[in-house]
């Protein structure tokens, strides 16, 4: 999981995303890059908002174009700002996390520190930013709590003693739990 910002302004509204999206989309498109899309899987703005930006990144591996080289089994994430001078918002930071913690397991790679990193610490480049990068750490922990490992899971019956503890952390998210 490799963590970018697109180096827009950080002051837009809801309103102008979809527009800002295009200008990517255009920009990345266009001119001498010519990319067949957006170069990275996906787009999280300021307001925590998870924009799908290559076509079939929910659904699959996709080749991106934005990692310095490393366009295969790698997930791109690109903060719509600019992290160098100021923090992403924390609704963006908490979105960046859950999507990486969520796309890694769903390819078969549990989150973990190893890999989920800045765009800098894999290619010579200022991407994602001085404050970007400082809070890859938070994106980590957050990818690696969001998504805890499977099982061992173990099946308590509704008779049993126990079972109200299960839903209480059912309940309150800290494990997976079933109607039944």
């Amino acid at each position: 999981g490799v963590v970018h910002h697109t180096v827009n302004t950080n002051g837009y509204s809801a309103a102008q995303v979809p527009s800002m999206l295009r200008s990517i989309q255009a920009y990345h498109q266009g001119g001498d890059r010519n990319w067949p899309d957006i170069a990275y899987n996906f787009i999280v703005d300021r307001f925590g908002t998870i924009w799908e930006a290559r076509a079939q990144s929910y659904d699959r591996l996709t080749r991106v174009s934005a990692s310095s080289g490393t366009t295969e089994d790698t997930v791109t994430v690109a903060f719509l700002g600019d992290g160098s001078g100021q923090s992403a918002p924390s609704a963006t930071i908490r979105a960046m996390g859950r999507l990486l913690g969520w796309k890694l397991r769903k390819h078969g790679l549990r989150p973990t520190r190893a890999n989920i990193v800045g765009h800098t610490q894999i290619g010579q480049t200022s991407c994602p930013g001085a404050a970007l990068l400082a809070q890859v750490p938070t994106i980590e922990r957050l990818a690696i709590e969001g998504n805890p490992p499977p099982g061992p899971f173990y099946d308590v019956a509704w008779t049993s003693p126990i079972s109200r503890a299960v839903d209480w952390v059912a309940d309150r998210g800290i494990i997976p739990g079933f109607e039944d």
